[in-house]
């Protein structure tokens, strides 16, 4: 899953460059899931999506710093901040796949059972190099 800004640090990118990454793969097999911004809607009254919200003229900025420091403390958000089912299902995924932690650490990096595997791909067949 890949929402905006998840392609680098500040204003590096374009807010949807990790998008547009997936426009020239080959197929995987597969499927990316691509989202636009969630912010608090006061019309609503609860966190909204750019998809499904039609006052984005009215929208409240949801600090990923502030939603990080959620998941990670284990404190309890205010419904303005994080929807508290969604919190759990974070939560149930944090412990059970990764010690506790929402994030991709190193620790989970070297401890984590494949999820899936791809055959090789041979990018260049001249004989003055390796297969990738």
């Amino acid at each position: 899953m890949f929402g905006r800004d998840h392609a680098g640090v500040g204003n590096y990118y374009d807010t949807y460059a990790a998008h547009q990454v997936f426009e020239n793969l080959p197929d995987l097999g597969i499927r990316s899931v691509l989202t636009l911004e969630w912010w608090y809607c006061p019309v609503c009254q609860s966190v909204a999506y750019e998809g499904h919200c039609g006052h984005r003229d009215q929208k409240q900025d949801l600090a990923g710093t502030v939603i990080r420091r959620i998941i990670d403390g284990g404190q309890e958000p205010a419904p303005t901040t994080l929807r508290s089912e969604i919190l759990e299902i974070v939560r149930e995924c944090a412990d059970k796949y990764n010690g506790g932690s929402a994030f991709v650490t190193p620790e989970y990096l070297e401890n984590r059972a494949p999820v899936f595997s791809l055959r090789t791909l041979e990018s260049c067949t001249c004989s003055d190099h390796q297969p990738v």
